[in-house]
């Protein structure tokens, strides 16, 4: 069952094409061929049921934006010849190509990513800004050691990329837009440069002056000591919002002549992280909205939205002094029950509904306790809206796209409803009228299973906010064998949407347990502050404690060999791995994915700041978006790990409770019990936990004797997931339980 959930094409971007119709983008894996495909559809939103044309395979299209006006359509393809990889623009004029532009020589990857990626048209819409990596240096008579000289990378998820760039086609001048000519300009395509290097640049968008000359982009800083911090999951990074305004190189060279060099290069927001800039233009006023978080401490806390409004003249831009905080980090008092935002790294590309009647709005997707929602905000006074209708299912939403104007297009799934795609109207009255405009296609058998399961979400007594979502299906047996499985992180949160690895456990027949413990995002600032300092106590305790109410309270699994299990990566890994080696009689077997093991060994990964922060030592890893200008002279040393320091973090790792339990068992003093057996499943290439924690545990366990395997996925990272990778993976841990567990399941 586990292949043909994770085959549902999974919905990750829409596009309204026009007034009437929306282009739906999905993911989808095939394990007969073992690869991953997006694929596209359009469905008509003019008749009484709209209609669908079927999924196709975009093929070397890697990724599309359709312009403001719906008109323009621009596409972003790849081409591989042998071991060659070919890139190419198109620019569409509504079904017909205008014009094809090679782009293999001025760059290298196109950015496709949530964190550093761009794709948008200029407002003339005779421009189009994106992301890309700069081409690698080369060997010259100045510096013949050029090409091989350490750059930092950002780390795990991109794929040794490391210097992103913005590149600006242009196809007619602005000033020239709305000429007859029959002949146009050539498109020419320019890399905007700047003159300091310490700070990379991503995520641009226009402001809207009529030489489209000025672009506000995320600012990525190398930290004091040259380091690029891994990005990937981490929202308290050294980024910041900035204003560039460039022009065409005066230089007489060709090569030079691609290039728009930034004149002056401001920085809007203050030492916070500050990222996704979006621009709205009400009349004559244009102001600029972000999202900003905490710098250093937790990789993720809670975000406030800020503005400030910016002055439409010929002249260059005035930005005014004063930054807006449109929702705070901490909730209002007013919004007790709100508790705060936790909405993706990036905003969506159009988040703002301007009604007519109404102040315009931001459309936004947030984490409220173990769902995702979907928030309407008032640019006006920052009054928020949960604007995700009521439901049994308990739907967590994922909000995909807006026109502008008064319609928005999200997903919601459930464990039991995998993955509806939605069509939210806003009326004359501000209330949104919500429709289902498409869904997965079930096989039979697929669809009478998806029935049987059952979520629900249990709050534990005494333990505010600690809660658990648990998934079941009801073919099993009312006490079905447990499996208890803490999320990473850890300052994410499991959530009810869709999973085909969770929906098919609960189809094995396992009552499936997801503690939202201290720390998870979702419940509060200062519930995600609590954890710092306490990994390996209190969220071990949290996760332990929920275990407990499940076959104490609700009396939905019993204590007994093959009863009680644990599953968990990363962060929900080093909970697991300490749970088998302090409570070895109550878990009878563990699956462990690129576990956190010995957290004083921090040289092989790509976010050593996570150590310092989450085991209470944030203040000897400071961590702030500052500007590029400044002179540290009382720069201190480089942050390392002192002998005090390692002396806490080797006290907290799984390792230490591990060797501690064993030394115990071997004297006699702490009980006989076998430690469960763990199954290991490693990415070889992971940049994030180091594969050695993994091997370490392993030989730990296997010269003390006990039953551990480990599997080895070459060319994976810290997910595994891959297509046959994470099959095989979440196969090998089935069969895991299976082996260990009760007879019959």
């Amino acid at each position: 069952m586990y292949t043909q959930l994770a085959e549902i094409p999974t919905p990750v971007a829409a596009a309204f094409l026009n007034d009437d119709a929306i282009q739906i983008s999905y993911t989808s894996r095939n394990h007969v061929s073992n690869t991953k495909k997006t694929l596209t559809k359009v469905v008509a939103l003019n008749t009484h049921v709209p209609t669908k044309s079927p999924l196709q395979e975009v093929g070397e299209i890697v990724a599309s934006v359709i312009s403001p006006s719906y008109d323009l359509r621009a596409d972003l393809r790849e081409r591989k010849e042998g071991t060659l990889t070919k890139r190419f623009l198109e620019i569409w004029v509504k079904n017909r190509m205008d014009f094809c532009f090679e782009v293999t020589d001025f760059h290298r990857e196109f950015y496709l990513d949530d964190y550093l990626s761009t794709l948008a048209f200029s407002p003339s819409e005779t421009a189009l800004l994106y992301t890309a990596e700069g081409n690698s240096p080369t060997n010259t008579t100045d510096d013949p050691y050029a090409q091989f000289r350490y750059k930092p990378s950002f780390g795990e998820g991109f794929g040794g990329k490391r210097q992103p760039r913005l590149f600006l086609l242009r196809w007619r001048g602005p000033q020239n837009a709305n000429m007859n000519n029959n002949t146009p300009p050539k498109p020419q395509l320019f890399e905007i440069k700047l003159a300091f290097d310490n700070v990379l640049f991503g995520q641009g968008v226009f402001f809207p002056n009529a030489e489209e000359n000025v672009i506000y982009a995320t600012g990525y800083e190398y930290t004091s000591n040259g380091r690029l911090l891994g990005i990937k999951g981490c929202f308290n990074r050294p980024f910041g919002i900035w204003e560039l305004q460039f022009e065409e190189s005066d230089m007489e060279s060709e090569e030079k002549k691609r290039d728009l060099v930034v004149f002056s290069a401001r920085k809007i927001s203050d030492k916070k992280s500050g990222r996704s800039p979006r621009v709205l233009v009400e009349d004559s006023k244009v102001t600029l909205y972000w999202l900003s978080s905490d710098a250093g401490g937790p990789h993720i806390s809670t975000t406030a939205i800020l503005s400030t409004e910016v002055t439409r003249t010929n002249a260059p831009t005035e930005i005014r002094p004063h930054i807006r905080s449109v929702v705070p980090t901490i909730p209002v008092a007013n919004s007790i029950d709100f508790p705060g935002l936790y909405p993706p790294f990036n905003l969506c590309s159009s988040p703002f509904l301007q009604l007519e009647a109404f102040p315009s709005r931001l459309i936004i997707q947030s984490q409220w306790g173990s769902r995702t929602t979907i928030l309407s905000i008032s640019v006006l006074d920052g009054s928020i809206k949960d604007i995700t209708p009521p439901d049994s299912a308990l739907f967590s939403w994922t909000l995909l796209t807006t026109d502008g104007k008064s319609r928005i297009i999200c997903s919601r799934s459930s464990p039991a409803v995998p993955y509806e795609v939605l069509l939210g109207v806003v009326s004359d009255n501000n209330n949104i009228q919500w429709s289902v405009v498409d869904e997965p296609d079930l096989a039979i058998d697929v669809y009478s299973a998806l029935q049987t399961i059952r979520t629900s979400v249990h709050q534990i007594p005494d333990r505010w906010p600690l809660e658990t979502i648990v998934v079941r299906s009801t073919r099993q047996e009312s006490q079905g064998p447990l499996i208890t499985a803490p999320h990473g992180g850890p300052h994410v949160g499991s959530t009810t949407s869709f999973s085909a690895a969770t929906t098919a456990l609960a189809l094995e027949g396992y009552t499936f347990s997801q503690p939202n413990y201290t720390g998870t995002t979702g419940y509060g600032q200062d519930n995600v502050y609590k954890l710092l300092g306490k990994c390996g106590t209190l969220d071990v305790e949290d996760v332990h404690a929920s275990t407990l109410f499940l076959i104490n309270d609700l009396q939905l699994a019993r204590l007994g060999e093959g009863e009680i299990f644990v599953w968990g990566g990363s962060h929900g890994g080093f909970i697991a791995a300490h749970l088998i080696s302090r409570f070895p009689d109550i878990y009878s077997a563990a699956v462990l994915r690129n576990p956190v093991i010995t957290c004083g060994e921090i040289a092989g990964t790509d976010i050593p700041d996570w150590y310092f922060a989450e085991f209470g030592f944030q203040d000897e890893y400071p961590i702030e978006s500052s500007f590029p200008q400044e002179i540290r002279d009382d720069r201190a040393l480089a942050p390392h790990v002192t002998p005090r320091i390692f002396g806490e973090l080797y006290a907290a790792s799984p390792s230490t409770a591990l060797v501690n339990y064993l030394e115990k068992r071997q004297q006699n003093s702490g009980g006989s019990k076998r430690i469960p057996p763990v199954l290991l499943c490693i990415g070889a290439s992971d940049q994030r936990v180091s594969p050695t924690q993994g091997f370490g545990f392993y030989h730990l366990l296997k010269g003390a004797g006990e039953t551990v395997e480990v599997l080895v996925f070459d060319g994976e990272g810290h997910p595994i997931d891959g297509v046959e990778a994470s099959k095989v993976a979440w196969e090998a841990g089935r069969d895991w339980l299976k082996r260990f567990g009760r007879k019959g399941i």
